[in-house]
């Protein structure tokens, strides 16, 4: 298992960050390896409601999650239920004067084969972390 953390600051209010980012279906909008994403569970969104991407990461995988803990406009927490990699993704925002400071904390979980690479696994998870907010901070800002 691994942990890493990273902060962007978005020039947008708080509640155009969260509603955008709390949203999974905007996912492959910023996200490189989400090239789909949709609600597998009806209702709005919050705690337990589920959701499947399909992820561009060593080939195409269907990787099935979960909201675990949802505050609006101060946190969003989904976990992967399927898959050899398994992170819980808890996001807070900040309100920061006009913008906005998301800060993403990951606690990463390997299975299976993929345990051999865990030593790279930071590095890599790190860098697509940083260019997907980078992509968030263009497209939310315009």
């Amino acid at each position: 298992m691994f942990t890493m953390e990273e902060s962007i600051v978005i020039d947008r209010p708080v509640e155009a960050v969260f509603a955008f980012v709390s949203d999974i279906v905007n996912d492959p909008k910023y996200r490189q390896d989400v090239l789909e994403a949709k609600w597998t569970s009806e209702g709005a969104i919050g705690s337990g409601r589920t959701f499947e991407h399909l992820l561009n990461f060593m080939g195409h995988k269907r990787i099935k999650g979960r909201v675990t803990e949802y505050r609006p406009n101060e946190l969003s927490e989904v976990q992967y239920i399927s898959g050899s990699i398994r992170p819980i993704y808890r996001i807070t925002f900040e309100p920061t004067g006009t913008g906005t400071r998301i800060t993403h904390h990951s606690d990463v979980q390997i299975f299976g084969l993929l345990r051999l690479l865990e030593p790279l696994m930071p590095g890599m998870a790190k860098g697509r972390v940083v260019r997907d907010y980078e992509n968030l901070k263009r497209l939310l800002e315009g």
